[in-house]
Order: C-alpha cells, then sequence, then structure tokens
C-alpha cells in the first residue's frame, strides 16, 4: 500500500475520532446520519484539494471510513446496517460514490 493510501485511511479515522468526540459524550446519541454526512462531506474536500486522486483512492478512502462506522454503530458484528451499500457497490463497480470527475 503506497504512503498516499495509508494517510488518506488514517485520516478517515482521525476525522471520525473528531467527529465523534465533537458530538454528545453519549454515543447513543451520536447520529450515525451525521457521521456518514461528515464523511460524504470529507470525501468532497479530499478529491478537491487532491487527496484523493480515483476511485481506487476513493474506494480505499470509504473502506476505512466503513470500518470505523461498522465498529461504532453496527447492531451486530454481522451486519452491515450501518453503512451505506452505494459507498460499497461504487467502489465494487470502479464509479465515484458522488459521480467526480478524476482527471485521467
Amino acid at each position: 500500500m503506497s504512503l498516499n493510501l495509508e494517510l488518506v485511511e488514517l485520516s478517515v479515522d482521525i476525522a471520525l475520532a473528531k467527529t465523534l468526540l465533537n458530538k454528545e459524550s453519549d454515543m447513543n446519541k451520536t447520529k450515525l446520519k451525521d457521521v456518514q454526512k461528515s464523511v460524504e462531506e470529507m470525501l468532497v474536500s479530499k478529491q478537491k484539494n487532491g487527496t484523493i486522486k480515483s476511485e481506487i483512492d476513493e474506494a480505499v478512502f470509504l473502506c476505512g471510513a466503513m470500518t470505523v462506522i461498522h465498529q461504532v454503530f453496527s447492531s451486530t458484528p454481522d451486519s452491515m446496517d450501518s453503512v451505506p451499500p452505494m459507498w460499497v457497490f461504487s467502489g465494487m463497480s470502479g464509479r465515484s460514490v458522488n459521480d467526480y470527475n478524476y482527471d485521467k
């Protein structure tokens, strides 16, 4: 894994931790939709500043986010009920989750 992708994954973990810490201290009061929205906003920011340069970088970023969200919000370890399906399917199909046009 390249250093760039490792930094992307680390930034997801840090950003999610900040989002969770900035919310009320009780995890039950933290809204899953707020965290998902924060990840999507961060994705757009990273696309615009060039940190995420391709659909592959985007998929790695979202995988990191999905891992953290799943650990914090899923009802059971086998359930993916906390992960937006579009995040999974866009990465599997090689498309951008927000239809961002990466320069090829």
